[in-house]
């Protein structure tokens, strides 16, 4: 069929029928937009409930936090102030606080496996997560923390900093804030400008800290912010773009 049939087809359709297709054509239309509008809704809403059991699980790990550094801090603090029954009376708090927190954190990582251990408690059979590890080893180690010693143990308080460190890095494996960021960046609800923002806010502070105390960012393991101090001073750091941080170099791996 040429064009001109085609024209000539189209002419012939009345009003109602050209009514009747706009019809149509809105009806597709609004269903799409409503579509579209209920995937994104949907898709909040997953991150919504997802974020609320992160925040249940961040509130958790941040006892957790609390309980390693009560326990590095026991060990290093043992004979230099607490008498010996106000350092037993600590202990025996921060092995509470400890169990618990290993008990609490199976409501939210269960067991791996519940084929072994048929003689347990269901919630306790298999294999343990590995993020509860850092708080059982802690547990295991700060009863060992013997109190008739009166100086610091400064390996016990070294393998509970060990233990706090592979804590955060469990958590942080479990929370993924890199996945929410790049979920939050996909629905438009963040501001690349307020990153920026925050990126020269750290470089102020390490401006401020090389100033105070030079060289104490490289003799911790910051070179890579005190180089950018040097660069910011030199006046040869480019000047940031709006939408991206003054400088793309990661911040260099902790040291302590």
């Amino acid at each position: 069929m040429d064009a001109g049939a085609v024209i000539k087809s189209l002419r012939t359709i009345d009003v109602q029928t050209w009514l009747a297709i706009g019809s149509a054509v809105a009806a597709f239309l609004s269903f799409l937009f409503n579509w579209l509008t209920v995937r994104k809704q949907m898709a909040l809403q997953s991150e919504a409930l997802k974020g609320q059991i992160d925040a249940e699980v961040l509130a958790w790990g941040d006892q957790g936090l609390h309980a390693l550094t009560r326990a590095a801090l026991l060990a290093e603090s043992r004979g230099l102030g607490l008498s010996t029954q106000d350092f037993v009376r600590e202990r025996a708090g921060a092995l509470s606080a400890l169990s618990a927190l290993v008990d609490k954190g199976r409501l939210y990582f269960p067991n791996t496996d519940t084929g072994g251990g048929i003689e347990k408690s269901r919630a306790f059979r298999g294999g343990r997560p590995l993020i509860l590890n850092p708080l059982v080893f802690a547990f295991h180690e700060l009863e060992t923390l013997s109190h008739v010693a009166s100086t610091p143990d400064a390996d016990a308080a070294r393998f509970f900093i060990m233990c706090r460190r592979e804590f955060v890095s469990e958590l942080q494996h479990h929370l993924n804030p890199r996945r929410r960021g790049e979920a939050m960046r996909r629905l438009g609800l963040t501001n690349r400008r307020e990153h920026a923002a925050s990126y020269e806010d750290s470089l102020r502070l390490a401006e401020d800290l090389e100033k105070r105390h030079p060289g104490l960012l490289r003799a911790k393991g910051d070179a890579g912010w005190d180089r950018n101090v040097t660069r910011a001073r030199q006046g040869d750091r480019a000047s940031p773009r709006p939408d991206r941080p003054a400088s793309t170099s990661s911040p260099p791996e902790e040291t302590r």
